[in-house]
This record gives structure tokens, C-alpha cells and sequence, in this order.
């Protein structure tokens, strides 16, 4: 019970004593990993993080596009 306590109060004194409305708890765990407490310097630090993730697309290099690929 104590830690969570003390992440509440990180996050509130961070944030003008206000809990943000959108918190969730991946998100105070993030935020207790990354040790950010501020929500703006959060979602500023989580928006970079996921349009640094690139996703690898492969495209379909098959010659003859009619015959059915196999799965």
C-alpha cells in the first residue's frame, strides 16, 4: 500500500495536486518506470515513443498477382 501512496502523491505534486482524469494504471506504472510525473512531460515522452516504433510492412512480391497465395 505504500508504494502506491507514494506514486499518488508523485503524480499529484507533479500535476498542481490534481490526479489526471485520463491516468490509467499502465500508464502510472509507465510513468513510475520512466520516473516522469508531470502528465504533459508524459504523453509528450509516450507520443515519441510510439512513432519511433516502426512496423515492417511486406509487400507481395509474387510475379503472378491472380494465382491465391498460400498461407
Amino acid at each position: 500500500m505504500g508504494h502506491m501512496k507514494n506514486l499518488y502523491i508523485d503524480i499529484c505534486n507533479a500535476n498542481d495536486g490534481v490526479l489526471p482524469k485520463e491516468l490509467t494504471i499502465e500508464d502510472a506504472n509507465r510513468m513510475h518506470e520512466w520516473k516522469i510525473f508531470n502528465w504533459t512531460e508524459y504523453v509528450q515522452k509516450f507520443d515519441k515513443e510510439i512513432k519511433d516504433k516502426k512496423f515492417d510492412i511486406i509487400t507481395d512480391t509474387r510475379e503472378n498477382k491472380k494465382e491465391e497465395e498460400l498461407f
